[in-house]
């Protein structure tokens, strides 16, 4: 063998060690409907929009509703 094609040699046993390494390792897939997923007890993933006494909505325009729907279904306007 040539001294480049040496050079390619470490390099792809190098790919199977780490290629074997991933094949042992602990599974990280969790199995939705029957396992939940912890979170931490700070985590806020739903925007939520209060209602006052008389069950009004409380908008205050901040934005968030757009942000969180991805296909832009929800857009905010300003006057």
């Amino acid at each position: 063998m040539t001294f480049t094609e040496q050079l390619y040699l470490p390099a792809i046993l190098k790919g199977m060690g780490i290629t074997c390494a991933h094949f042992f390792k602990k599974k990280v897939t969790v199995q939705y409907p029957e396992q939940k997923r912890e979170f931490s007890p700070v985590f806020v993933a739903r925007h939520i929009l209060m209602r006052d006494e008389v069950g009004a909505e409380r908008c205050t325009a901040c934005g968030l509703c757009a942000l969180a729907v991805r296909l832009k279904l929800i857009t905010m306007n300003s006057l």
